[in-house]
């Protein structure tokens, strides 16, 4: 590779290339924990959905699933009352 392209190792270009690296696996690692994140909440809201639409109270669905935010729970009543809405 040096022939061909004429790149040097220096000990700076390789610290450099260590610590692009390890942004990189930064970047990704940030990635994949929003990612479970993302889905870890929409199971808990999916879950809070079939619990609703099978006459549990609100009280229940809360203590069920601790980790449902207020905002989760007016967005899955929200898109209930729009799917109700859209079979009436």
């Amino acid at each position: 590779m040096k022939e061909k392209f004429v790149i040097k190792k220096t000990r700076e270009r390789k610290e450099l290339l260590d610590d692009m690296c390890n942004l990189s696996d930064s970047i990704f690692n940030k990635g994949v924990e929003q990612g479970i994140a993302q889905g870890a909440r929409q199971a808990n809201m999916k879950t809070a959905r079939i619990m609703l639409q099978n006459n549990m109270s609100l009280d229940l669905v809360r203590k069920s699933i601790p980790d449902l935010t207020d905002e989760d729970m007016k967005e899955v009543l929200q898109e209930m009352k729009q799917t109700d809405a859209a079979l009436a």
